[in-house]
C-alpha cells in the first residue's frame, strides 16, 4: 500500500461532497499524507470523517491469506478521482527541467506492491527503443540506482515528480503510484494492469489499460503468482507500443 492508495483516498473524500473531511484510521485518529497537501477537500481538523487506511480501502472488500486482496466490484475510481496540487516551487523547477510534451516512462514496481504488476525492465527498454515519437522520453525517480530504460531526471520529492508528470503528454507505467499520479493530474497514461486488478476498479478517464482477462483475473495476489506472470507474458512489446501511439495521437 502506498502513494496510489492515498490518491484514491483523496478521491473518496471528493465523492462525499464539497465539504472538507478528515481522513482517519480505524481508531478514528486523523491521518496525514503529503499527497493531500493543498487539497481543499481534506482537513484533519474537520468534524466530518472518512475512514481510509490500511485494511479499510474503498476498492478492497477484504484480505485473504496469501496475501490476496479481494476487490470491490462496485468501486469505480474514475467516478471520483483524487486530485493532487503540486506547489509553485515544484512547478517552477519542472518548467526549467522537464520538456513540455515529453513522454515519461516508469518501469519499476516497488515493494510492497505486487510482483504481479512487474512486466519486466527488458520489455520496457524495448518499448523505449522502438517507440517512434518525436517527443523526448525520460524517466523520473529520487535516485539513479535502479533499472533505467530512458534518460533520467532526478525528482527528489513526490511534488517534483507530480510537477514533471503535469508537463508530460503521456506516461507509460505499471498500475501503481505513477499511474495514479497521472490520473490525478489528467495526463494520458498507458498502464499495464496484467491480471492483477481490473482497470474499471482503479483506472481513470485518461487511462489506456492493458488488462488480460483470463481465468483468475483480477487476481489480487501480492506474492509471486503463476496467474499474474502468465497474464503479463501475454502483453507484448507491440501491444504497449501500439497503445502508446493511440494514446499519444488520440489524446493530443
Amino acid at each position: 500500500m502506498g502513494l496510489g492508495d492515498e490518491i484514491m483516498a483523496a478521491g473518496r473524500a471528493a465523492a462525499l461532497g464539497a465539504a472538507p473531511v478528515a481522513i482517519v484510521d480505524e481508531a478514528g485518529r486523523p491521518r496525514r499524507h503529503p499527497v493531500w497537501d493543498r487539497n481543499p477537500l481534506i482537513d484533519p481538523d474537520s468534524s466530518l470523517t472518512l475512514c481510509d487506511c490500511p485494511g479499510h480501502r474503498g476498492y478492497m472488500l477484504r484480505w485473504y491469506p496469501g496475501p490476496r486482496a479481494v476487490f470491490n466490484p462496485d468501486y469505480r475510481n474514475r467516478d471520483h478521482p483524487g486530485r493532487i496540487y503540486p506547489p509553485d516551487d515544484a512547478r517552477r523547477w519542472a518548467a526549467e527541467n522537464i520538456p513540455e510534451g515529453c513522454i515519461i516512462v516508469e518501469p519499476v514496481v516497488r515493494r510492497p506492491s505486487s510482483s504481479g504488476k512487474d512486466w519486466g525492465v527488458d520489455r520496457w527498454r524495448q518499448v523505449v527503443e522502438s517507440l517512434s515519437i518525436s517527443a523526448p522520453i525520460i524517466q523520473l525517480g529520487e535516485d539513479g540506482g535502479r533499472p533505467m530504460v530512458a534518460p533520467w531526471i532526478k525528482t527528489p520529492t513526490i511534488w517534483h515528480a507530480a510537477a514533471a508528470i503535469e508537463r508530460a503528454a503521456l506516461v507509460l507505467t505499471p498500475e501503481g503510484g505513477t499511474h495514479h499520479m497521472a490520473g490525478a493530474l489528467d495526463v494520458p497514461h498507458v498502464t499495464i494492469f496484467g491480471g492483477f486488478t481490473h482497470p474499471a476498479t482503479t483506472g481513470y478517464e485518461t487511462t489506456w489499460p492493458l488488462y488480460v482477462d483470463i481465468e483468475g483475473s483480477p487476481c489480487g495476489r501480492y506474492d509471486d503468482c503463476d496467474h499474474c506472470r502468465r497474464a503479463l507474458d501475454m502483453i507484448t512489446v507491440e501491444d504497449v507500443i501500439n497503445t502508446a501511439y493511440a494514446a499519444y495521437y488520440e489524446s493530443g
